[in-house]
């Protein structure tokens, strides 16, 4: 999986789209905060309050979070951009393309990364749909692109609070 045209296919739609790919509950309490936040504070907000057990390795406060969710971003890129370790991953993402939608390819995803930044699947889910709503809403711009800028913005934001 790697040519452009597998990503338009698989990483398309708007932010809804990738929403509806997650449980009812945790699809309206992410909807209820965007309405106020943009993602990627949604997405922080979501961490933080996944309780302090399922965060435990980057800590309960919210540069735990922020380090969380790097966590997530890095591993998302190697999954969907050559990552050796998601082989079997990006080829049944490639081989399903033609169904299961954006709920296949969020479950897919969350579950591979999953063990790779110690946390739940069910914890992290909404972290990456709404990741890969963003990278989807970004355009022509390919996936790994996009998600190598949001981990510069997480290091340059790491190191801005690391200043203050």
């Amino acid at each position: 999986m790697t040519s452009d045209d597998t990503y338009d296919s698989l990483l398309s739609g708007d932010m809804s789209q990738w929403l509806d790919a997650l449980p009812e509950y945790q699809r309206q309490s992410i909807a209820a905060l965007l309405e106020d936040h943009d993602a990627i504070d949604v997405i922080t907000v979501w961490l933080e309050n996944s309780g302090p057990s399922d965060t435990a390795p980057f800590g309960g406060t919210r540069a735990g979070a922020k380090l969380f969710y790097k966590s997530i971003l890095v591993e998302l890129q190697k999954a969907l951009c050559g990552g050796v370790e998601y082989v079997a991953e990006r080829k049944a993402l490639s081989e399903a393309t033609g169904g299961g939608g954006k709920l296949l390819v969020v479950g897919l995803l969350t579950t591979a990364i999953a063990p790779h930044v110690g946390a739940a699947a069910a914890v992290i889910g909404p972290a990456v749909a709404l990741t890969l709503g963003i990278v989807a809403n970004a355009g022509k711009v390919t996936a790994c692109d996009v998600l190598k800028e949001m981990i510069d913005e997480r290091d340059a934001a790491s190191l801005a609070d690391s200043v203050e």
